[in-house]
């Protein structure tokens, strides 16, 4: 069940920084646990009584609002048995590092846009239910199984070996006919 983790305080930010961790799965993992944290403010999943959940798992590009803060990066992309220097992947029309800082700006853009990709999806509920999304978690995922095969720096395919994708629970709540 998500989230990953659970936090009690969320007054205190976490500044994320990958050299505080041994590899970067443990740093994906800790990125996850404090936006998950922040974006549902320390609270768990919201209890469903007469509901039909539906389950959607996004994938997300960096928005702009972060990279205006971060160019050429990516928080969504790890190498997990990276240490934290520098690892630039070859994707697209540029090289963009992974694994980089994330100071509160840079997790509140990140916050920001998991709630916009979330709103913007649109679901019909079924006459005299309304939808309500009870739950927006972020979640590390392999890219590729076994997550033994690694990843190399500056190779365009096996670059990284897991994507921060955006899980959203949506639900028709009501009664019905």
């Amino acid at each position: 069940m998500e989230p990953v983790c659970v936090r009690t305080n969320c007054a205190d930010r976490v500044l994320l920084n990958p050299c505080d961790f041994e590899n970067m799965l443990d740093y994906g993992n800790a990125v996850v646990c404090e936006l998950n944290a922040q974006l549902n403010g320390c609270k768990s999943l919201l209890p469903a009584w007469h509901c039909t959940d539906i389950d959607i798992c996004f994938n997300l590009i960096p928005p702009q609002s972060y990279l205006s803060l971060k160019p050429n990066t990516n928080p969504f992309l790890y190498c997990s048995e990276a240490n934290c220097e520098p690892h630039v992947c070859p994707i697209g029309p540029s090289n963009l590092t992974l694994h980089v800082p994330l100071n509160e700006m840079a997790q509140d853009a990140l916050i920001n846009y998991a709630r916009c990709v979330a709103n913007s999806y649109t679901i019909k509920c079924p006459t005299l239910q309304r939808l309500i999304i009870r739950g927006i978690y972020f979640r590390l995922c392999y890219d590729l199984f076994p997550p033994s095969l690694g990843c190399f720096p500056n190779d365009p395919f096996l670059c990284h070996n897991m994507t921060m994708k955006l899980h959203v629970i949506y639900s028709c709540c009501g009664e019905l006919d």
